[in-house]
């Protein structure tokens, strides 16, 4: 009969049998946490704990640590490691529950008796028993040291899904400004709520949320969550929904759990600039109305012409916004702008990085920008009420 346990369990150890989907999901999550390629061999496994309350799977980078729990009918109490490999090639699939079994092995030779590890769908079977000794996982974080957490912020994970993707374009990739490889996490200017910010140096996110946060056991105002923590948070919460995401912090460290999974990671550790200084007061100088379809067919229009970090001009005497391509005998592209000019202006056209102007309008479909002068750094506004961005201007 397909599914059912191994009908002789005298040499078994420990066993659970695992719902199909939950264990497909926890492996591609170990996945993204785990690194392709490890110097420190025990790095490629993940700790898998059965006990009566169900079964542990925890790996990690040395940054971030990935706790997955999952619901599963299990007999006896183990620890063992194994390969994050063996997990990613056998979970997907898989046919139906899988039975992981852990029974006593047999010595070989020299080699010392290593249990073996088996996962079975009920049709196909994988058995390993050359894995890494449990005493071999790091222990990056002490218990004290997690048990030093404090309540930072609660939300769903909609609301998280959006904080993510509203920030996650202006994070900066440049390593040499590593404290501005992430999601500056603090609080708003006079209010206990949240907000988020995230920068480059050229474009800026401010985010808001009226949900109250506590960052003071940071031991600053706030926390810098890297760019890996952020894909992983992406990863776990999906689509988004209801479910709280409870963040709790500490000096330089971040707790997230959702569910059933937890991570634990270390925040950057560095000064995030003051951001507060670059957001211009409100101007109507220059306005502009821009949508996210034009600007995507722009930008493909730009690609096929060899000119990938082109300027777009917007102009606002005739109305168009568009490029020109030096490597195609100044030949230009240009489409209708929407766009005004305040009397007594006497700026005709501003310059923006186009690829910049595609990624807004990526995940906001349409946005308003505005600025008083051509020196100064524009402000992004879409129909969310609680989103800004700062957008520097490009010489053409």
């Amino acid at each position: 009969m397909l599914h059912q346990r191994p009908a002789d369990l005298t040499a078994t150890k420990a066993s659970a049998l695992i719902p199909r989907d939950a264990l497909k999901r926890a492996a591609m999550l170990l996945q993204a946490v785990i690194e392709r390629r490890n110097t420190i061999p025990i790095l490629s496994y993940i700790k898998v704990r059965i006990s009566p309350e169900g079964i542990t799977l925890t790996g990690t980078d040395l940054d971030n640590m990935l706790t997955v729990r999952l619901e599963a009918e299990t007999e006896g109490e183990a620890t063992v490691m194994l390969a994050s490999a063996v997990l990613a090639g056998f979970a997907p699939i898989a046919t139906g529950p899988v039975t992981l079994t852990l029974s006593a092995g047999n010595p070989k030779g020299n080699r010392p008796d290593m249990d073996v590890i088996q996962l079975s769908d009920g049709e196909t079977a994988i058995s390993v028993n050359d894995h890494m000794p449990v005493e071999d996982f790091p222990e990056v974080w002490p218990k004290k040291h997690i048990s030093a957490l404090r309540p930072a912020v609660t939300l769903t994970q909609d609301q998280t899904a959006r904080l993510i993707r509203l920030c996650r374009h202006c994070i900066s990739t440049e390593e040499t400004r590593y404290y501005l490889n992430g999601i500056w996490m603090t609080t708003k200017p006079g209010a206990p709520t949240l907000r988020a910010v995230a920068t480059n140096g050229h474009r800026m996110a401010v985010i808001d949320h009226d949900a109250e946060a506590d960052f003071s056991a940071s031991g600053d105002k706030g926390l810098i969550v890297p760019i890996k923590t952020i894909e992983l948070l992406r990863l776990i919460i999906g689509k988004g929904g209801n479910e709280p995401v409870q963040f709790d912090c500490g000096k330089n460290f971040l707790s997230v759990a959702v569910g059933g999974i937890t991570i634990h990671a270390k925040t950057i550790d560095g000064t995030f600039p003051d951001y507060t200084r670059v957001i211009p007061p409100p101007s109507g100088n220059l306005v502009a109305h821009l949508s996210g379809s034009a600007l995507q067919r722009m930008w493909h229009a730009a690609r096929a012409m060899r000119e990938g970090s082109t300027g777009a001009e917007l102009n606002f005497v005739e109305g168009r916004i568009g490029f020109q391509s030096p490597s195609f005998h100044e030949a230009s592209f240009s489409m209708p702008l929407q766009a005004r000019r305040a009397e007594g202006c006497t700026i005709d056209a501003l310059g923006f990085n186009l690829g910049y102007l595609r990624d807004q309008g990526a995940i906001t479909p349409t946005f308003t920008i505005s600025t008083a002068s051509a020196d100064s750094p524009a402000t992004i506004h879409s129909d969310d009420p609680d989103a800004l961005w700062i957008l520097m201007p490009m010489r053409l």
